[in-house]
């Protein structure tokens, strides 16, 4: 038997190429929590329907229901294996929650300024 100490040691060969081998392993936490993804986008379209309920809600009720629709197209392509559309539409999801608190910040920031200069406004004009 020939022994080499300095030779590298033998990697089992894979039937996949050693990037997708490492992109597999990678989106596996991702793929334990499809139940998880699932939950949060059933559960956003059912926000969605019952905001449909209020006057307000009317104007804002697609956005809701847009994301958990992109949760649940998430939730499919991982379960089909389709990874890449599947990350594709949670990057969806990810940027329209940060849009969406862009602006409720922006709206907070401007009733705050509001509700300090208005009754600044009052007072002046008295």
């Amino acid at each position: 038997m020939d022994y080499n100490a300095y030779q590298p040691p033998a990697v089992p060969q894979s039937s996949m190429h050693p990037a997708q081998d490492a992109n597999a392993v990678a989106l596996q936490p991702l793929v334990r929590s499809v139940g998880w993804i699932r939950f949060l986008g059933v559960m956003s379209i059912i926000m969605g329907v019952f905001a449909v309920l209020s006057i307000w809600g009317i104007l804002i009720a697609w956005i809701p229901i847009w994301f958990g629709s992109l949760l649940m197209q998430t939730a499919n392509h991982l379960d089909n294996g389709t990874y890449y559309q599947g990350m594709e539409s949670l990057a969806k999801s990810l940027k329209l929650q940060g849009i969406l608190i862009i602006i409720y910040i922006a709206i907070f920031v401007l009733a705050i300024g509001l509700a300090i200069a208005l009754p600044l406004m009052t007072k002046l004009a008295e």
